[in-house]
């Protein structure tokens, strides 16, 4: 096999590897899962912070490491790095034993954060088909959701009564889930094209950070996705809760999981298409209207039924968005730098996040769905202050080394 058809494989690999990481078997029940071995709703969002202030220490050096020894051994790291996680939660219990667990779950994240998406940029550039990437990073997203449609109701099932030897079934399937990673990403083929990084982590962050400087674009880019995944991710987190409290067994809970993920693996394996038929732009305005909607409804009704729909219809629409980004953000990158400035670029959620979390895990000891507000709120400064322009989405500035 050549070097372009190993590097030809990239995509598909990528995907797989991705795929088999992101099956999560805990995912349908894991609030649920959180408040048997003892942590309050309170401090799940309280452990979220950890997790926050786990992404801003390894964002950068994860970066600067897939920028200086090469994505591929990166996302091995973060494979194997994965599984050290998922096995340390096997035992863990009690909220000061999830600290750690969220501190591995953050240092995995951030190894992934950037290299990948920098690996399938390379990769497509190397081929000469740069101008996929929109289209490959949608498949790519999806990804993260393939395998979750089934196995949420799987999960619903297998811990159907909350006991502990449930739980752990879950956690040795994602324990499994995250070899079968490891064996993927080994074989992927490293793009020639990428520069050895000749400078240092500090030179390499300033060179990052002058790059955002000179394109504010990239910032404001990065806030809009940022700041609604965010509502998204802060509305999710309280929905097992909420509807268990309101009567819905566990394994509807995994229904949930299982329809909310169908729709967004739909969402992100096609948004890119629809995108080029009615603009990027009108796209992420959409999707940030119809989350304020969902959302809102579950303000104001009591309704479960409607809630369950205008939930799971909110959750896909902010997820669906994320790969719009990915292109226009990379055409603006230099190769040699690339995975450190797009880490630079994801940290800023960890700055954000903090007081977020920490206001959430206030609001929740008063009424749960003080969290949805949050959210609407939280889309609705997007739309204001973060606006994205159709003519800003398409522009690609000519860079050295790109």
């Amino acid at each position: 096999m050549t070097h372009e058809e190993s590097v030809a494989r990239n995509p598909r690999l990528l995907f797989w590897g991705r795929a088999f990481v992101e099956v999560k078997a805990l995912t349908a029940v894991i609030v649920l899962f959180y408040l048997h071995r003892e942590v309050t709703l309170e401090q799940v969002y309280y452990l979220s912070i950890f997790w926050t202030i786990g992404l801003v220490i390894f964002e950068i050096p994860s970066g600067y490491l897939a920028d200086k020894i090469g994505r591929q051994r990166t996302l091995v790291l973060a494979a194997a790095s994965y599984m050290v996680f998922q096995t340390v939660q096997f035992f863990a219990h009690g909220f000061s034993q999830f600290i750690v667990v969220f501190g591995l779950m953050s240092f995995s994240f951030a190894l992934f954060s950037g290299t990948e998406e920098a690996m399938l940029y390379e990769s497509l550039k190397e081929l000469g088909r740069e101008n996929e990437m929109t289209r490959r990073n949608s498949i790519q997203q999806s990804a993260q959701t393939v395998f979750k449609m089934g196995m949420a109701i799987a999960g619903g099932l297998i811990a159907r009564e909350l006991l502990e030897y449930q739980f752990r079934i879950l956690i040795i399937i994602n324990i499994t889930m995250a070899v079968g990673s490891l064996v993927i990403f080994t074989l992927l083929a490293e793009p020639r094209h990428r520069k050895s990084l000749a400078l240092n982590p500090i030179e390499a962050f300033r060179a990052s950070y002058h790059t955002i400087r000179l394109d504010p674009w990239l910032l404001k880019a990065s806030l809009n996705k940022i700041v609604i995944f965010l509502a998204v991710f802060i509305s999710w987190r309280v929905f097992q809760p909420v509807l268990k409290e309101g009567g819905f067994s566990v394994v509807m809970i995994g229904v949930f999981d299982a329809i909310s993920f169908a729709l967004i693996f739909s969402g992100q394996r096609y948004i890119g298409q629809i995108a080029k038929r009615v603009g990027t732009a009108r796209v992420l305005f959409t999707t940030t209207i119809v989350v304020i909607v969902g959302f809102g409804l579950c303000v104001v009704q009591t309704n479960l039924w409607i809630m369950f729909a205008a939930l799971n219809i909110g959750i896909a629409a902010g997820a669906s968005r994320l790969p719009l980004f990915a292109e226009a953000i990379n055409q603006r990158l230099d190769s040699d730098i690339r995975a450190t400035t797009l880490s630079s670029l994801n940290m800023i959620k960890g700055i954000i996040d903090i007081p977020i979390f920490v206001l959430c895990g206030w609001l929740v000891t008063y009424d749960i769905k003080h969290t949805f507000v949050v959210s609407i709120v939280l889309c609705g400064l997007a739309l204001i202050l973060l606006p994205m322009r159709e003519r800003e989405m398409n522009l690609q500035p000519k860079r050295p080394g790109t």
